[in-house]
């Protein structure tokens, strides 16, 4: 049985994916590489974590459902190609207007980058908010409290040629699991009775409701419940 958090998962990279519409990757799409053409002067993928999940005890039972409080991590990678000339900012030799002009050049590109992130963003967040998308893909099984409810960037990076910028968005949700466990059957009740030999009484230890009957000829003899004793019943 595959718990419900890994199919949610799933079901988010492909409700991101498939509202992409070329302006992003999702990793572990499988259309993501038809997608990929369309992103021109930028590089900007997403992929989904299962960052952490809370089981609490007052939402649940022993022997299940459990209710699912479950954090996703969406991380944004951004990158962005330097018009600037890196070399000459890293050239010990280069002038004063030399590396004014290539500092200026990657001050565009790292707002460019930065421009590119906040987009890449704000895409990501309206399609998880989305009202029709209330249950992030699985309609119709039911997603409580999704959420939104953190967007954080990191420092911004050169690699060679390129600028890149890194964060994440923190997607927040309940579900329940249910547990493993054997199915329960009925307990069976046995009907005993004793037989003795020359017991002109009959059937006597016959179990029935917690009560003792036996019988004879003449009518029922039971066990008083109060004193425990036996009676014969008029």
């Amino acid at each position: 049985m595959t718990m419900n958090f890994r199919i949610l998962k799933v079901s988010i990279v492909n409700l991101l994916g498939a509202a992409a519409g070329g302006n992003f990757r999702v990793i572990g799409y499988q259309k993501q590489a038809q997608e990929a053409f369309h992103i021109k002067d930028t590089d900007r993928s997403v992929q989904v974590f299962y960052a952490e999940g809370d089981y609490p005890k007052s939402a649940g039972s022993l022997n299940g459902p459990v209710m699912h409080d479950m954090t996703f991590n969406l991380d944004i990678t951004v990158s962005k190609a330097c018009k600037g000339d890196l070399a000459t900012l890293e050239n010990p030799a280069s002038t004063a207007p030399q590396l004014q002009t290539a500092l200026t050049n990657l001050k565009i590109a790292e707002d460019g980058v930065d421009d590119s992130w906040d987009e890449c963003a704000d895409l990501i967040y309206q399609i998880l908010m989305d009202a029709r998308n209330l249950d992030l893909g699985l309609d119709p099984i039911k997603v409580a409290n999704r959420w939104v409810d953190r967007a954080i960037k990191d420092p911004l990076m050169t690699r060679g040629e390129l600028v890149v910028l890194t964060g994440s968005m923190k997607l927040t949700c309940r579900m329940p699991e249910e547990l493993l466990g054997e199915v329960g059957v009925p307990l069976m009740v046995f009907d005993t009775s004793l037989e003795l030999d020359g017991d002109v009484i009959g059937k006597a230890g016959v179990y029935q409701e917690h009560d003792i009957v036996v019988e004879d000829t003449t009518g029922a003899i039971v066990l008083d419940p109060v004193s425990q004793n036996f009676l014969r019943a008029a």
